[in-house]
């Protein structure tokens, strides 16, 4: 059998679970809405949603800090990866966006995403990866800088090694890795020639 847990006004485009929390995910769509759900319960709880200069911004993405069950990371259809603490939903803890990009209010995120210890978050602007430092937020500006091979918007993104030590991502028909700190690509992957359209990284060093 099954029953429907919660449902956005429109897409439902991201979940995050977390260890710490095996009954409770958090979700978030093309609505701007993020729903705590707890599958215990009888519905979800909304926890906010996100508006930028008046008008609602359709989220894409968000994930949870792995060392905090407490702290979230959002992103979608405006510059900045905001990070917020849910038991003080109101405003965010930080917020990243590239320097040169702030008045930019034509860019996007559709990607945000911690590293193993959450002191670090990987975002995607266009054609281009860029890497936060969490522990230093008074600073807006990005750590890291990986572009893409083929200039090809880059939608999926994720982090690789045990320590976090590369990144990992589509460049349309390739599977590139860069190393974290060098920004140099590692190894390259051909995948499909229609272009990968989605892909999963396993940590295969995890016990």
């Amino acid at each position: 059998m099954s029953e429907p847990l919660a449902q956005h006004d429109g897409y439902a485009c991201k979940l995050s679970v977390h260890p710490e929390t095996p009954n409770e995910f958090l979700s978030t769509g093309s609505d701007g809405k993020i729903f705590s759900i707890d599958i215990r319960e009888n519905g979800p709880n909304e926890l906010f949603v996100l508006y930028e200069d008046e008008r609602v911004v359709p989220l894409y993405s968000i994930n949870s800090n792995p060392l905090n069950c407490n702290e979230f990371c959002v992103s979608g259809s405006s510059r900045y990866v905001r990070v917020y603490d849910r038991r003080n939903i109101l405003l965010p803890l930080y917020k990243f966006c590239p320097s040169h990009l702030v008045q930019n209010e034509d860019m996007y995120v559709p990607c945000a995403i911690y590293n193993y210890s959450g002191t670090e978050i990987l975002a995607t602007y266009d054609n281009y990866i860029y890497l936060f430092d969490r522990l230093t937020p008074s600073s807006t500006d990005y750590a890291h800088k990986y572009s893409s091979v083929t200039n090809s918007t880059i939608d999926i993104i994720n982090f690789f090694g045990p320590k976090s030590e590369y990144v990992i991502g589509p460049s349309y028909d390739t599977i590139v890795i860069w190393d974290k700190n060098t920004e140099t690509i590692v190894h390259e992957t051909y995948a499909d020639e229609e272009g990968v359209e989605y892909f999963y990284i396993v940590n295969l060093f995890d016990n």
